[in-house]
């Protein structure tokens, strides 16, 4: 009698399926009976790429769906072991990309190729249905290229700034859709259409191009045009746009687009002229809002219009940001967020929790606030890039700008892959072993739940640690408040600036300055950022000369 095949149930005792990584043993057992009756001479490339997935139980199960829906596009892909291995990591990783798969089939043809990162995207505008799943197949493309890399940590930049690409592309075609639903409802006139100019602004996440797998996309509308009726035009597609997104479907929403952090929130207007934008921020914006702008891009609509946004708003962020306010609003921000959270989920939580990625964000860009008057290269969106400006101007060492980056990257790819599990906005890492278990060996094959768990715990401990060390550095307030003109001056500036406070001998102090400032040290670096608040101090004493 001839030795069954390895894939067989008959070659797979227990204690076999369990080296594969499966959980419940007796239900894979027959499922992986009905496997080998389905796929015959692929069964061994299946229950060897089964076991690399994340969870080889959900990904057999998804499989076995996939092969009675869609047997001939599945067993094209499992009959090669390269397409067969990424099938079954997609799997394993996300019951979201699996419920994609099962609704549209077709969708999954892209594993026949090698992964890459989409590199152009314009997403179907025919229907809702067809944008939506056109998004879901990019997304899932990206999902494979992640899961594919040797180090998620080192993928995130890419991963981050695909999926912002992804958004971009999604409020573009869903801008054309949005237009062409009410021009054929008759609720705009094509001359409405054409007089009309919209710019969509993203903020967050997505301006900083750092998007994650599931998030909200936050959006500022700017509207200008020729018709006497182009903010009300405006307005609606705006409105529309909302639910060419995420409205219920028979194939799911997206994500929602939310436009609260415009101007008044939800009391404003949705959609304002540049002009009116300008005179908001110039007098009556709050310190949180300048914050905000620091991410601002453009992301769909009229590029001229944006940039015509972020060219005049932008800069208001280094002149009418409050000075000391903006340290005193950060931080007590930062303690509403943290008492906000649930008691029972704060130590869970991967984005808001202390020591979680809020606080790697905040600290950056309470650094880039204060020091971005000054420092016209700290002004960057996005938070490596900005980690990185501050190093070079020596506002943090080298050695914590590393760790902030390295922690940083950590911590985001954790989060994608716990968003990966069901594609729904979550930052909760779960405390059951199961879950625990699939998400670590969605990052690494080899990681445990208690390697994932430990490696988190130190995450965590070292960003509280940093951000405290930052966030609450005493001279933060005294330095926003210098206007400007006090932080760079020449000579004569200086030494007329040293007189004008009291200074008997403006010559010799503007020496001393220059003797402790001078070099390209990290102390003289600093030093200079100080000096401006020194010599405010100095000056409050009886013999600024001696101080």
């Amino acid at each position: 009698m001839a030795a069954p095949a390895s894939g067989s149930p008959r070659a797979n005792s227990l204690s076999e399926i369990a080296k594969l990584g499966f959980e419940s043993l007796s239900a894979a057992r027959t499922d992986l009976e009905r496997l080998t009756e389905l796929v015959g001479k692929h069964a061994d490339t299946c229950t060897e790429a089964l076991a690399f997935s994340a969870s080889p139980d959900r990904a057999l199960a998804h499989l076995l769906r996939l092969l009675e829906v869609a047997p001939s596009a599945s067993l094209k892909l499992v009959a090669e072991s390269d397409s067969c291995g990424r099938l079954m990591r997609l799997l394993g990783a996300s019951e979201g990309v699996a419920e994609a798969f099962l609704r549209q089939p077709e969708t999954m043809e892209f594993l026949g190729r090698k992964p890459a990162l989409p590199n152009s995207l314009n997403l179907a505008t025919s229907n809702r249905v067809a944008l939506r799943v056109s998004y879901r197949q990019q997304l899932a493309r990206i999902a494979d290229w992640d899961l594919s890399q040797e180090s998620p940590e080192a993928a995130v930049t890419a991963v981050v700034a695909a999926l912002s690409d992804l958004a971009d592309a999604a409020l573009e075609a869903g801008l054309a859709l949005a237009k062409s639903e009410l021009l054929n409802e008759g609720r705009i006139s094509q001359q409405d259409s054409e007089g009309t100019q919209l710019a969509v602004i993203s903020m967050g996440k997505c301006g900083a191009r750092e998007l994650n797998y599931v998030s909200d996309v936050d959006v500022i509308y700017v509207g200008s045009g020729t018709s006497d009726n182009f903010i009300d035009v405006g307005t609606k597609i705006a409105q529309r746009l909302a639910l060419v997104i995420n409205e219920s479907d028979r194939e799911p929403g997206l994500w929602e687009v939310d436009p609260n952090l415009r101007p008044e929130g939800k009391a404003g207007a949705l959609v304002r002229t540049v002009d009116a934008h300008v005179a908001y921020y110039e007098k009556w914006a709050k310190s949180w809002e300048f914050q905000a702008l620091l991410k601002a891009r453009v992301s769909a609509g009229d590029a001229g219009l944006g940039a015509e946004y972020l060219d005049r708003v932008c800069p208001l962020i280094w002149t009418r940001h409050g000075g000391s306010n903006i340290v005193q609003d950060a931080r007590a921000m930062r303690k509403r967020v943290i008492e906000n959270i649930p008691v029972q989920e704060r130590d869970q939580n991967l984005k808001l929790g202390r020591g979680g990625l809020r606080d790697v964000e905040f600290t950056v860009q309470l650094l880039q606030l204060v020091h971005g008057v000054s420092h016209p290269n700290l002004r960057s969106s996005g938070t490596c890039e900005a980690i990185a400006a501050l190093s070079e101007a020596g506002l943090l060492s080298r050695q914590d700008a590393a760790d902030l980056q390295l922690l940083y990257r950590r911590l985001r790819a954790i989060e994608h892959r716990l968003q990966l599990v069901r594609l729904r906005r979550t930052h909760l890492v779960p405390v059951e072993e199961s879950e625990l278990r699939r998400i670590a060996r969605a990052l690494h094959h080899s990681f445990s739940a208690d390697d994932l768990q430990a490696s988190w715990i130190q995450a965590k401990a070292q960003v509280a640690k940093l951000h405290d060390s930052v966030f609450y550095r005493p001279l933060l307030s005294a330095t926003a408040d210098l206007d400007p003109g006090e932080v760079l001056l020449s000579d004569q500036e200086v030494e007329s600036r040293l007189r004008s406070l009291g200074f008997l001998d403006p010559e010799g102090a503007n020496r001393h300055l220059k003797a402790l400032s001078q070099g390209v040290s990290r102390r003289a670096t600093i030093q200079r950022s100080l000096l401006p608040v020194l010599i405010r101090w100095m000056a409050e004493g009886v013999y600024p000369d001696r101080a």
